[in-house]
């Protein structure tokens, strides 16, 4: 491969690599909802039902449907905690 092919490679992916790091964040969640709608839409044609409640289930986490838990608690001693939404 001659070095101008390459730099003409090395370019064109650098381009793209722009494009995409330049996408807003309406553009981003825009995206990865669509994603999981395709992936309910496949499931549900597939009669997957759990896959379809699974993206349905992510979709509406994205999209913060569900309120948000409180959870209350009285320890003695400290401790570490980690939640994911």
């Amino acid at each position: 491969m001659a070095e101008a092919q390459t730099d003409t490679y090395i370019a064109e992916a650098t381009a793209l690599i722009k494009a995409e790091a330049a996408k807003t964040h309406e553009e981003s969640f825009a995206e990865h909802v669509a994603f999981r709608q395709q992936v309910r839409k496949r499931a549900m044609s597939d009669e997957d039902w759990r896959a379809a409640l699974d993206a349905a289930k992510d979709e509406a986490k994205l999209r913060d449907l569900y309120p948000i838990q409180r959870v209350e608690m009285k320890i003695d001693e400290p401790i570490s905690i980690r939640l994911d939404r």
